[in-house]
C-alpha cells in the first residue's frame, strides 16, 4: 500500500466529508461496479426465479448481498491506489474469503447495521481473531454511530428504491 499512490488527498476527515468522498469514488467507477454485481446477482436471480419464483429470488440475492459486496471491495481497494484492476480479478478475489467468516455473515451478522463497516477489517487487513477484535474497537471508537446511521440511510434508500421498482 502506498500513499503516494492514491487517487484522493489523504487528509483527517470529518464523518460527513468521508461519506461525500466515498459517494465521489462510487460515482467514477460505478460502471465497473454495477457490472460486478449484475455479473453476480443476475445469474443467481435468475436460477432462483426459474426453479422456485422471482420472489424467492430477489430474496435470495438480497440475503447473499455479503457475498457480492466483497468484490465490491476489493475493486474499489484497489482503484482507490490506481493499481490495475479488472472486474475478472474482483470476482476471483471470492476464493480467498474464510468459508467460516462468510458462514457468520450470512447468518449472525446478515442484519448487523455495522457489518458493511467492518468488512475491509476482515477482508483487506487480514488480520488474527484478536487483532481484528482490536482493530474494530480502534474503529468503533473513532466513528461513534456515524457509520450505522450511513447504513440506515442506505438500507431506507435500497428499501425506497426497490418499492418503487416493484409497483
Amino acid at each position: 500500500m502506498e500513499l503516494n499512490r492514491l487517487s484522493f488527498n489523504p487528509r483527517k476527515r470529518g464523518a460527513y466529508e468521508t461519506f461525500d468522498l466515498t459517494v465521489l469514488l462510487v460515482k467514477q467507477h460505478a460502471v465497473a461496479l454495477v457490472s460486478l454485481y449484475l455479473m453476480m446477482a443476475v445469474p443467481v436471480f435468475l436460477i432462483v426465479s426459474f426453479l422456485v419464483n422471482w420472489g424467492i429470488g430477489g430474496f435470495v440475492v438480497w440475503w447473499l448481498k455479503p457475498v457480492f459486496e466483497r468484490p465490491l471491495l476489493d475493486y474499489m481497494s484497489k482503484a482507490v491506489f490506481n493499481q490495475p484492476v479488472n472486474i475478472m480479478s474482483s470476482l476471483k478475489s471470492l476464493k480467498q474469503l474464510k468459508i467460516a467468516d462468510m458462514l457468520a455473515h450470512l447468518t449472525v451478522f446478515r442484519l448487523s447495521p455495522n457489518r458493511a463497516f467492518l468488512a475491509p477489517v476482515e477482508q483487506l487487513e487480514r488480520l488474527s481473531s484478536e487483532r481484528k477484535t482490536k482493530r474494530k474497537r480502534v474503529l468503533f471508537a473513532s466513528t461513534k454511530p456515524k457509520q450505522t446511521l450511513w447504513m440506515l440511510f442506505c438500507v431506507h434508500f435500497e428499501f425506497i428504491i426497490l418499492m418503487g421498482i416493484s409497483r
